[in-house]
């Protein structure tokens, strides 16, 4: 099958097919051209059918699109295709991460990842990205335009899985995205590991459209999945193999950098989730540079309150004039932390003081408040019941008693917690494969094989 799936270009045995095809198994297809866009496809035919519109339109045909899913898609396209069955849910990382491998090992010389809602806009996006990448030789990423905006959006321009274009150069010097998180910060790894040795270039002439990423903590609590709690854990796993990363290259301020960004996850994860120990226990885990353990299905609930006419409200905006409520600032970039500098951070201190004494008995945020601060929902759910945007009003579930308490018991913990990272960083983290390279690919694919079965035989029984 690997020989007819690559026709009359087959490249040399790499040692580690058994593994790749064991995760991603080619079904048909034929490779005929020396460029691959990997789309990692779980969503509906009806997005992956619009991306392909797309890539149709596109003025260099010279591409075969990888598509890896767990099931075929009934989609068809005049693009070339080759499928590629997932055996087993590989998340985001295991999508993205061995795709770049597989593009590799089936000899491509240019290897793009493709989020399936990350739309082309320029109908040159192929060919301009493939030459940038050429003469570059770095990670070479398109401008990415938010659909909810049409702005440029500078919090999104830089992941590596929208159309960012590797050269198989760049995989032999550098290596691939760390697929071994599973869900979520591969993207994040490879970017800063990049970013480091000066690798990445924005082509600012080719351009993609892709929603914006706005995710509260009360969404996050209200999903019964376990997404978002793979992300908690992947990102301070992350962070903290980058961090060793880093020491090892006499990088020793990113490296705090990262070391602090790990310790802040959990701490705010004890802080704010403590009550949710399927949220709690992974991150705890992670610290300990744990990458075995499987998070279950959700749970715990985030508490919905009752409450009848007459009982007081506080409003919360973003921008206007209302006298009724407490008035933050508007924002022109929904990812930024308010106002700017530490005289803007001292406004959102007294405004959430003011909250905490008010007596209302639940908080009332209009729709732009919470697009524009949904980081502060943590701290809101804390102090006062929210009534988010299903018309539901949701607590924290804790007493005034009980939040003094775990933030004092935070307190305690957080020394501790960064003595384990600071361990973990220095001791665990020599252990382990990082980052994938050609050179150690077939021994991660081989660990990622095995947890992947893990993760698939933990589901069977739980349904």
């Amino acid at each position: 099958m690997f020989n007819i799936l690559l026709g009359a270009s087959v490249p040399m045995e790499y040692g580690w097919e058994t593994e790749l095809f064991a995760l991603a198994t080619p079904v048909g297809g034929k490779k005929m051209n020396n460029c691959a866009v990997v789309i990692p496809c779980a969503d509906t035919d009806e997005m992956l059918l619009q991306h392909l519109k797309r890539l149709e339109a596109q003025g260099c045909k010279e591409f075969d699109v990888l598509l890896i899913s767990q099931r075929k898609p009934n989609v068809e396209s005049k693009v070339n295709m080759l499928f590629f069955r997932e055996n087993y849910p590989m998340g985001s990382s295991g999508g993205f991460g061995v795709g770049q491998v597989l593009g590799y090992t089936l000899g491509y010389d240019y290897v793009m990842n493709a989020d399936v809602d990350a739309l082309p806009l320029s109908n040159n996006l192929i060919g301009t990205l493939k030459q940038t990448a050429e003469r570059e030789q770095k990670l070479t990423f398109p401008l990415f335009i938010s659909n909810d905006t049409g702005k440029m959006d500078k919090a999104g321009s830089g992941n590596p899985n929208q159309y960012g274009t590797c050269t198989r150069r760049l995989f032999e010097g550098e290596g691939f995205e760390y697929f071994r998180l599973f869900k979520g910060s591969e993207d994040m790894e490879f970017m800063e590991r990049l970013s480091m040795k000066g690798m990445i270039f924005l082509e600012r002439s080719a351009q993609i459209g892709h929603k914006s990423h706005v995710f509260d903590s009360i969404q996050l609590l209200k999903s019964r999945g376990n997404k978002s709690i793979y992300y908690k854990k992947s990102e301070v796993i992350a962070s903290m193999l980058f961090a060793r990363h880093c020491i090892l290259r006499g990088r020793p301020l990113p490296a705090f950098r990262y070391i602090m960004r790990a310790w802040s996850a959990c701490v705010k994860t004890q802080l704010f989730h403590s009550q949710y120990p399927d949220i709690h226990r992974p991150v705890m885990e992670a610290m300990r540079l744990n990458m075995d353990g499987v998070s279950p299905f959700r749970t715990s609930e985030i508490k919905e309150e009752k409450f009848g006419a007459g009982s007081r409200t506080l409003q919360l905006f973003s921008g206007g004039n209302s006298k009724e409520g407490i008035i933050f600032p508007e924002k022109d970039d929904p990812h930024r932390m308010g106002e700017k500098g530490i005289i803007g951070y001292l406004g959102i201190a007294a405004r959430l003081l003011k909250i905490a004494f008010s007596r209302a008995d639940y908080l009332l945020p209009d729709s732009r408040f919470l697009d524009q601060y949904a980081s502060l929902l943590n701290i809101l759910l804390l102090l006062k019941p929210v009534k988010y945007s299903d018309g539901k009003i949701y607590s924290s579930g804790l007493s005034v008693f009980q939040v003094a308490a775990n933030f004092a018991a935070t307190l305690l913990l957080a020394p501790l917690f960064l003595l384990v990272i600071l361990l973990a960083v220095f001791v665990k983290a020599g252990e382990i494969d990082y980052p994938i390279t050609t050179k150690n690919v077939k021994k991660n694919l081989a660990g990622f094989l095995a947890y992947v079965k893990k993760l698939d035989e933990a589901s069977k029984q739980k349904n």
